[in-house]
Order: structure tokens, then sequence, then C-alpha cells
């Protein structure tokens, strides 16, 4: 089914930002188109959306937007990466193109008009503002009602609205569920404080001192005296000699010396950790109305719905003698109970056999849960099964 993703701008360079996003995630240039402000600008917006077949009253927004300077994005591609589209343009700050279009409307805007500006529609008087709140309401009210030729999607991500419109006769209604994303942040767990200070402590050590001190002793001798001693006798006047007594005094130097060291490390280790959360779903209910016609598609969608819970007992069994040993609680494996059960009540595939629709299955499966179909396939398969039972036992109208 072809579908498109469509958003509007204020800045150019939000919308230049978001056309490089989409051609980086593999969307071709063909399928992209921008239509930016400027002369008949407005009108070129009006054709390609015609050419989208979106509604006339939702082209009229997006072109009036053009026309008072915005920019313009529309992807056309298929059913899958529309959705992908709309979740990159989503991410460059598209406009909120409902609140756009009622701040347009109290001003007196009504419609789009080639060459218009805005508030131009306000001299038609309280009439006109009647009628344009009317048409308002009248757009929105459709949009929450089934449409029986075209199917618009709209898909709000923080208050922005991306629209993705199927141009294929009939109507599909998106059975939507949530993804859980998981990802780790770090958070302080604890601190280790390495402190150092100085501190003085007394030591001894013995240290060997020496002096040298001067000893007088006088002797008697008797002999004659030398040259020397003659000539000294000679010498008049007096003569002082002096010695020098020494001695040793203990003197302290200090030397730094690395005598330890206390090493900090970081370690890092992993360790596998279960999250558990909650995800929403979009369920489907078809109910035929009629005589004879209830039965078969509206009574049976409901009670099969009712039936998921009688079989909480046999689930868990399952539970018990297939996951008992893996340390998980049976909670982790309902949603593939469930999936699988109603894969079996579902009009497309309730009346084939599973070995005919395994692989689209597992398909489905790991696009929504990359990498976990082996995990969770028995769970999904015995949903299945258990569904079919009640299925084989209700009465054929």
């Amino acid at each position: 089914m072809a579908k498109a993703a469509i958003a509007l701008f204020d800045k150019m360079s939000d919308a230049q930002a978001a056309v490089q996003d989409l051609i980086g995630s593999g969307f071709s240039r063909d399928e992209i188109n921008m239509t930016m402000p400027g002369a008949n600008a407005g009108r070129e917006a009006m054709r390609d959306l015609s050419d989208l077949e979106l509604p006339r009253e939702d082209a009229d927004v997006y072109a009036e937007g053009v026309q008072r300077g915005s920019t313009l994005i529309t992807v056309d591609t298929d059913d899958r990466n529309a959705r992908k589209a709309a979740d990159i343009l989503s991410k460059h700050n598209p406009v909120d193109i409902d609140k756009r279009e009622e701040e347009w409307r109290k001003e007196g805007w009504t419609k789009f008009e080639e060459g218009g500006r805005a508030g131009a529609a306000g001299a038609a008087g309280a009439a006109g503002m009647a009628r344009a709140k009317a048409e308002g309401e009248e757009r929105r009210a459709r949009m929450e009602q089934p449409v029986t030729e075209r199917t618009v999607t709209e898909r709000p991500v923080a208050a922005e609205r991306i629209e993705a419109i199927a141009r294929e006769e009939g109507r599909t209604f998106e059975e939507i569920q949530e993804e859980i994303r998981t990802g780790t942040r770090q958070v302080p767990r604890g601190k280790v404080l390495v402190h150092t200070r100085v501190i003085e402590e007394p030591v001894e050590q013995d240290v060997t001192i020496r002096q040298r001190e001067v000893d007088v002793e006088r002797r008697a001798v008797s002999r004659p005296a030398t040259p020397e001693e003659r000539e000294m006798l000679g010498k008049a006047g007096e003569e002082t000699y002096e010695f020098t007594e020494m001695t040793e005094e203990p003197i302290i130097s200090k030397e730094a010396r690395v005598v330890g060291e206390v090493e900090v490390d970081e370690e890092i280790t992993e360790h596998p950790e279960r999250v558990r959360g909650t995800v929403r779903r979009r369920e489907v209910e078809v109910e035929r109305t009629g005589e004879g016609r209830e039965m078969r598609e509206g009574r049976q969608t409901r009670e099969t719905r009712v039936a998921f819970d009688d079989f909480d007992s046999a689930f868990r069994r399952h539970f018990d003698s297939t996951y008992g040993t893996r340390g998980v609680s049976y909670d982790t494996y309902r949603p593939a109970y469930r999936y699988g059960f109603d894969l079996a009540t579902s009009s497309r595939y309730r009346d084939q056999n599973w070995s005919d629709i395994e692989s689209d299955v597992r398909s489905r499966w790991e696009d929504r849960n990359p990498g976990t179909w082996n995990d969770y396939k028995d769970a999904i398969h015995e949903g299945w099964r258990q569904a079919q039972s009640v299925r084989e036992k209700e009465p054929m109208l």
C-alpha cells in the first residue's frame, strides 16, 4: 500500500536537516519532495498534495502554511517506510499542524486561497466564523471516524502530527504496539576517598663524636742544650704559642625517600540485568451487525479476548515446563502468549496453518523485538495453538 509522510517546518534549517536525515536513512531523492516558500509556492503545494490524494481540507492547511512562509516536505513511499519517514521528520521540530490550523481559524481563515493573506477572511463576519468552526469540527470528527476510501494515519510525536496517507481503495486500520528500548546511563554508586597527610614523629640514631684536647705536662730533664735551643735563649722578648682544642658536634640532614606506594585503579565489569516495563498496544475489534452475522465476527472477537484469560492456567503450566528454569517470571512471557493467541483470531491468519505463517509471524515479531524470536517462539506457538483449539470448537454459520 502506497503511503506518504508529510510535515511542515517554520525554519528552513530544520527542513534541510530533515531531508539530509531522510537521505542518510536510505530514502532516495526521488521519494522526497520539498516545497519552499515563494511565488506560487502555495499552488505548487496544493498540486503536490492532490497527487498524493490528500483530502482537500487537509491540503488547504498545508498549502496555507507554505503560502505563509513555511516549508513543506513530503515523502512518497510504502507503508512501512512511511512510518520510518514520519519518525525521522518528527525529530526536526515540525509544525503542530492542528494547533496552527486552530490559530488561523480563530483569525477567520477558512480555506486556502492563492495570493490570500492571513486574516483576509475576517470580513466574512460571524457567519463565516461559525462556518469555519463547523468545518473544523467536521474535519476533526471525520479524522476520528473510519474513512471508507482512503486511510489517513495520524502519528502524534511530541504534539506534532505527521500524516501517512494510503492511496488505495478501502480502509486499513493500524494495530499499533509500543516497543521498549533499553539503554544504560551512568549513575553514582559510591565513592572511594584517598586521603594524604604529613605527620611528624620523633626518631633517634647513635653517632660517634670525636674531640681533640691539648694536654700540658711539665717534666724535669738535665742535658746539654742544642744549638737551636741556645739560639732561642739568645732572643730577646716573649713568644706566645697557641694550640686549639677541637671537638665534633652532630649535624642532622634530611633526605626524602619513597618507602611505599598505594595504587588506586578502576576496574569495569559487566553483568546481565533484566529490565521490565509496560508497553501499550492498539487493537482493532471488528463487529458486524445484522441478523445471523454477529456470531461469525463480532461475537467471535469479543469471546476470544475473554478466552485468553480463561487459558491463563494452561499458559502458566506451559511456562513452568518450558521456561521455569530460566529464573524469570511468567509476566515476562505473557505478551508472547497473547501475541500468538491474537494471531489465531485475526482475519489475516486465523484460517491458516502454523507452518504456513511461521516465517511471516517471525518477521513481524523480529521487527518489534529484534533477536528474540528463538527465545519466545514456543510461547507464541502455544498461544496460537490454544486459540485455534477454541476456534475449532465454535459452531460454523
